[in-house]
């Protein structure tokens, strides 16, 4: 499937624009089976049920479909939960936004963009994520082999209704994630089933349908850690370029101590180096001390999100992933399920192996868009995060590390780290974290442009 290919959802049209929604249908109580007690339910819609331009479309992507996979066409179908809790009814569903209502009218918990992250400010391509207090499904009336009780059980309802803010956001009708096929609403209600381990109680579509999007959701909620492309192997053209960038730094990773006291102030000017950090008591022995900095043309709130999502395993460290992330390239897009972030959570060295004050620093504490500090035992890294006048950001940080001889290994392997690797990799990353803060910026700049000129 191509990477600009967009299946159509009730809701949106094909490629030409979006179809209002149709008049939403309250879910009749008897439909439901008048629930008293606590249960989830999955509905199996037409894909297009009401909205002809969708259903036109949508049969015009399955007879392509069928055609390419060499198999008949099939009834294509969008899916719907209703969580029935101890003292409400919760919709549970994907659907284009509407208007700017939704967190207060709908009970939206997250959006997302449609068919490109440049026009997402404009509402026509966004879509909400809704967990909804006494919610309505459109064309309800329609569904086929529905409502499918999925379980009774309170704990499971409890643990869907919990994750729906968890979903991940990934571009509607892209394969963003290289799960195998595009992301939309049959994608997040498969997510959160698979995630609550009800994946075998929903079932299938109704016989001789299908649910395009269901197993990527399926696919991405079974990865482990998080819900993202992170953590992958490398391609082999990938690969060939890890290779090239560690071939590249080696010069600077064998000469590195011959001129220790200018790589450590890399970037910095002197005020910065003589400034302090958040940090800067807790390792009064330290014999390695480095401040370094850069400037990025973007503002503080587009380079956050890249540091709240570092370490091994998670979104890399935007560095030479072939030695600090086992080859696994580091993310190039902000994954929503790392951005949670919290005093004492792990921030893992490597991808490999269980966290611990070894090979892991800690969340030690923060300030949201303007400074973190990270800790070990033997060491503390710093960022700060300083807003310019012309809208950047000036990004410093600062390493103290400790040799603790009483333990010979772990002190001569961090001497081999620091000393001879810490300069190439840190420059590396913070030019990293450059790149994809100010590309992160221009997305947001071309998405204010398009809503400027659709207002017009």
């Amino acid at each position: 499937m191509g990477r600009k290919t967009l299946v159509h959802e009730r809701g949106w049209a094909h490629i030409g624009g979006m179809e209002e929604l149709p008049d939403p249908v309250d879910i009749p109580s008897a439909t439901i089976g008048s629930i008293l007690r606590p249960g989830l339910d999955l509905y199996w819609i037409p894909l297009g049920a009401g909205a002809g331009v969708v259903r036109l479309s949508g049969r015009a992507y399955e007879a392509l479909s069928a055609l390419f996979q060499r198999r008949p066409r099939r009834d294509l179908y969008h899916s719907a939960l209703v969580a029935q809790t101890t003292d409400a009814k919760f919709v549970i569903e994907m659907t284009p936004v509407p208007d700017g209502r939704g967190r207060q009218d709908r009970g939206v918990v997250s959006e997302g963009p449609v068919g490109s992250r440049c026009v997402r400010r404009l509402r026509v391509f966004r879509y909400e994520i809704r967990r909804w207090r006494e919610g309505v499904i459109p064309d309800i009336s329609l569904a086929v082999a529905s409502p499918v009780r999925v379980t009774d059980d309170a704990d499971l309802v409890h643990q869907v209704f919990e994750s729906v803010p968890l979903v991940p956001t990934p571009v509607w009708g892209r394969n963003e994630l290289h799960a195998g096929e595009m992301w939309n609403s049959n994608s997040v209600v498969a997510w959160v089933l698979t995630r609550a381990g009800l994946l075998d109680a929903a079932g299938r579509p109704p016989l001789g349908g299908r649910a395009p999007g269901w197993d990527a959701g399926v696919v991405i909620a079974e990865r482990p850690h998080l819900a993202s492309d992170t953590g992958r192997r490398p391609t082999p053209s990938e690969l060939r370029e890890e290779v090239r960038t560690v071939a590249h730094d080696f010069p600077s990773f064998a000469t590195a101590p011959l001129y220790r006291r200018w790589h450590q102030h890399w970037g910095a000017t002197p005020a910065e180096v003589a400034g302090s950090l958040p940090g800067d008591s807790l390792q009064p022995r330290a014999k390695f001390r480095a401040t370094r900095a850069i400037t990025i043309d973007a503002p503080p709130d587009s380079v956050w999100p890249w540091l709240v999502q570092v370490g091994g395993g998670r979104a890399g460290w935007y560095s030479n992933d072939l030695l600090d992330n086992l080859g696994r390239p580091s993310a190039t897009t902000v994954v929503p399920d790392l951005q949670h972030l919290e005093v004492g959570q792990w921030v893992p060295m490597s991808p490999s192996g269980t966290s611990s004050d070894r090979n892991s620093f800690r969340v030690h504490s923060f300030q949201v868009n303007r400074w973190m500090l990270w800790t070990k035992p033997d060491s503390t890294w710093a960022w700060c995060l300083t807003p310019t006048d012309d809208g950047g950001t000036r990004l410093v940080t600062r390493i103290h590390a400790v040799y603790d001889w009483r333990h010979p290994l772990m002190a001569l392997l961090g001497v081999m780290l620091m000393e001879f690797g810490d300069f190439a990799m840190c420059r590396r990353m913070l030019r990293g974290i450059k790149a994809r803060s100010e590309a992160l910026a221009r997305e947001d700049e071309v998405g204010h442009l398009a809503t400027t000129l659709a207002q017009r």
